[in-house]
Formats: C-alpha cells, sequence, structure tokens
C-alpha cells in the first residue's frame, strides 16, 4: 500500500470496508446499527439518501464519534480530531441490506502517527461488534419459522405419521 506524498497527492488506498449483509429492511438495519453504535460509545447523526433510479429501496449514511476515542486522539496529536469520525452506509434491496463501514485503520496511514494505532483498533474493533451482532439478529431471525413455513411443517409431520398432505389417511 502507498502512502499518500506530495508527488502522489492521490495515492493507492487500497481498503476493504467493514460489511455485512443481513435479511432486514434498510430502515430496521439503520435503527438497530445506531442502537449498537450507541452502546459502544458512538454518537452518530443518520442522513437519508436519495435513492432514485439507483435500484435501491433507500440508502442511509450515519456518521459520528466516539467521544472518548475522540479525545484520546486529541491527547496524542492536536490537529488529528477530523481523522476519528465513523462513516456507515446502510443500503437496502428489498429484504436485505448492506452496511459497509470505513474501516478507521486506514486512518493510521492517512495520518501517520502510530501512537494512534491503539484507538483506531479499539474503534475497529466496536464497530465489528455491532456488524457481528446485527449479522447473528438477523440470522436469528431468519431461523424463526414464518406462519407459512409453520403450516408447512406441520402438514409435512402429519403425512409422515400416516397421514397424507390434505389430512386423509392414507390407507
Amino acid at each position: 500500500m502507498r502512502r499518500w506524498s506530495a508527488h502522489n497527492p492521490i495515492g493507492e488506498l487500497n481498503w476493504t470496508p467493514l460489511a455485512v449483509r443481513v435479511h432486514m429492511s434498510a430502515n430496521a438495519a439503520q435503527s438497530k446499527l445506531r442502537q449498537g453504535l450507541s452502546a459502544e460509545g458512538f454518537d452518530m447523526i443518520t442522513h437519508e439518501v436519495s435513492v432514485n433510479g439507483s435500484g435501491l429501496d433507500s440508502c442511509y449514511l450515519l456518521v459520528g464519534c466516539n467521544p472518548r476515542l475522540t479525545r484520546l486522539a486529541l491527547a496524542t496529536r492536536q490537529h488529528v480530531g477530523a481523522a476519528t469520525p465513523i462513516t456507515v452506509l446502510v443500503a437496502g434491496d428489498g429484504a436485505w441490506s448492506t452496511l459497509e463501514a470505513f474501516d478507521p485503520m486506514i486512518m493510521t496511514d492517512l495520518v501517520g502517527n502510530r501512537a494512534l494505532l491503539a484507538i483506531y483498533i479499539d474503534a475497529r474493533f466496536r464497530i465489528e461488534r455491532v456488524l457481528a451482532s446485527l449479522a447473528a439478529q438477523a440470522a436469528e431471525l431468519r431461523l424463526k419459522p414464518t406462519a407459512t413455513e409453520r403450516v408447512s411443517y406441520a402438514r409435512v409431520n402429519s403425512a409422515k405419521r400416516g397421514e397424507s398432505i390434505d389430512g386423509r389417511s392414507r390407507d
């Protein structure tokens, strides 16, 4: 990975966002994401993004910071406060949503201050915990059978006991 320099102002920052795809609407996902990030100490602002013609149902941009981590960063170097925000995009397409968070670890290279490494690692772990929790919640929701699935399951089980699917005896 090449660092930013005056000779290469754009640099080659090859990074992958922290991402998860969950089986829930974008509105539900952004709400649960806000709750999870709040529990991890982040203060968030949510902005609904216009997605006309994009093929998405809805899209939210969450921006915020963890005040405790920001204070720690400011204590190590006075002009890094702008390098402590978190950004998460929630894009929904039907019953599924994709959540992509900017990886705070990339800031270590951008800011060039290794003293901030522990702060960015802490922020990353907090974000990963929230995303993993959302993925687990979505999986639990998906594993619970719907009313239609419960009826189908009951019919199949009754058929195994000697009845046909329509409830008549097989004899």
